[in-house]
């Protein structure tokens, strides 16, 4: 019971309110039966003594017969015993019944009266002196005190009733809020916030409630924040780690790419050098070498630049221009290599200028990647369709070139450094591997939208979207 009362502060109030009400009423009672009963007959003394000083002042114009009446009187009004003496001691009768001795004085009626004053007078017409002893009849007040302990056991009753119901209110307007606030409280210690909610309190307790939930709705923005910066923070640094993933894979690969093609051309210079076999026709070694090379040139040059594009103080320069001028000057760039392999490109671009924003080298480079792409694996005397239409939200490139197609789920890895359908890695059949991924570095730059698909008649697109900004 003791351990319940401790743990719940509602209880702790509600019998502290009680004992503190139970123990203010009996002490109000005991403080009313103890001094009203004196205070009563203070004031009575007071009544009585100015009316015994008017009347005896009085008694010196009246004869001692007119002095008796008025004594009688005044026993019967005010409820007094009266002694009347003479200078002898000796008691003279006035026709009062109320008169007292010096043997009813005992000790317990004189506490209980505690009045007992002595006035002298001489009548008119009179040479002696005579006295006068009053002694007031406190049974009102005893009464008055007899009625206080006959009520005690109801007073009793009507004060527990009283102090259950104010420990009950008490406990509730003071305890709950605070028992409100420490589960507040205990909520915000365990990270689970709540909404506001006007509890109508204006005072401390109210005030503290509403910083409580003030300081929860701040706790969980500023937590909310936190869980938001560390995600970024968390995506930022599995970014960094797949870039540096992807740069180890990218320079692996190039390293690999690169293996090849020198092992080759250290094979053909030690063949000419020692004029090994048919290494002795130096001419057409010497040609393939230069081949070898310019590949490696032109992997150099892949690889740089998409290293410069990764790099964080790389810029673009934006600026406005003619997406079909673009495309057409590619394509006289290609036009012989085209014809060599006797493939037909076949531009639908239109004579309507469509002025895209973007980085006029960068893309240009996308572009010739992707139409030097459909080129190489398109067949001899194949087809190639450019195709460049608009509508309301975008500029649209589509190139379409002959060939067999992409299995599904292979399309996507084509974007990756150093992939190529060729197994072989043969550089008559296949590119470096490089050119889809710097083309998909670059739009992405620009947030350009891609794709790259199999269409019918055993064709493959490349479709850009060139949003207007």
């Amino acid at each position: 019971m003791i351990r319940y009362i401790k743990s719940h502060l509602r209880v702790q109030v509600f019998f502290l309110t009680l004992i503190m009400q139970i123990s203010m009423g009996l002490i109000t009672y005991n403080f009313i039966m103890i001094f009203t009963p004196q205070t009563y007959l203070d004031k009575i003394n007071k009544n009585i003594d100015s009316v015994l000083n008017e009347t005896i002042g009085q008694f010196s114009d009246m004869t001692m017969s007119q002095c008796k009446v008025k004594l009688l009187n005044l026993t019967k009004s005010y409820d007094i015993m009266i002694n009347l003496t003479d200078e002898k001691g000796r008691e003279i009768e006035f026709g009062s019944d109320m008169q007292y001795t010096a043997d009813y004085q005992d000790v317990r009626w004189k506490i209980r009266t505690n009045i007992e004053k002595k006035y002298t007078f001489k009548p008119k017409n009179e040479s002696d002196t005579y006295y006068i002893y009053v002694l007031s009849d406190g049974e009102r007040v005893n009464l008055y005190i007899d009625s206080l302990k006959e009520i005690l056991p109801e007073l009793i009753i009507l004060i527990l009733f009283i102090s259950l119901v104010l420990s009950i209110l008490y406990a509730k307007h003071v305890a709950v809020p605070v028992i409100r606030i420490s589960e507040l409280a205990r909520k915000l210690a365990d990270l689970n916030f709540v909404n506001y909610v006007d509890t109508g309190r204006k005072d401390e307790l109210g005030r503290i409630e509403e910083s409580l939930y003030e300081l929860s709705e701040r706790l969980s923005v500023a937590l909310s924040e936190l869980e938001n910066a560390n995600e970024n923070l968390r995506e930022e640094i599995e970014k960094e780690r797949n870039m540096e993933k992807q740069q180890l894979s990218f320079f692996s690969s190039a390293s690999h790419e690169l293996k090849t093609p020198i092992t080759a051309l250290k094979g053909h210079l030690q063949g000419m050098l020692y004029d090994v076999g048919e290494y002795k026709e130096h001419r057409k070694y010497l040609k393939r070498c230069l081949d070898i090379i310019e590949n490696m040139q032109k992997l150099e040059t892949e690889i740089m630049s998409s290293a410069k594009i990764r790099s964080s103080g790389f810029k673009m320069n934006i600026s406005k221009f003619d997406l079909r001028m673009l495309v057409i000057e590619v394509i006289n760039e290609y036009e012989d290599v085209a014809m060599h392999r006797g493939i037909t490109i076949q531009d639908e671009l239109g004579d309507e200028v469509a002025y895209i924003k973007a980085d006029y080298d960068l893309l240009k480079r996308a572009v010739s990647n992707i139409i030097s792409n459909a080129i190489r694996y398109s067949p001899e005397n194949g087809n190639i369709k450019i195709t460049i239409d608009d509508n309301e939200k975008a500029e649209r490139l589509s190139v379409i070139n002959q060939g067999s197609q992409i299995p599904e789920n292979q399309i996507q890895k084509m974007f990756l450094p150093f992939a190529r359908l060729e197994e072989s890695r043969n550089k008559e059949t296949g590119g470096s591997g490089v050119g889809l991924y710097l083309v998909k570095m670059i739009l992405d730059l620009h947030k350009f939208s891609y794709c790259l698909r199999n269409k019918e008649a055993n064709s493959i697109e490349f479709e850009i979207l060139f949003f207007y900004k």
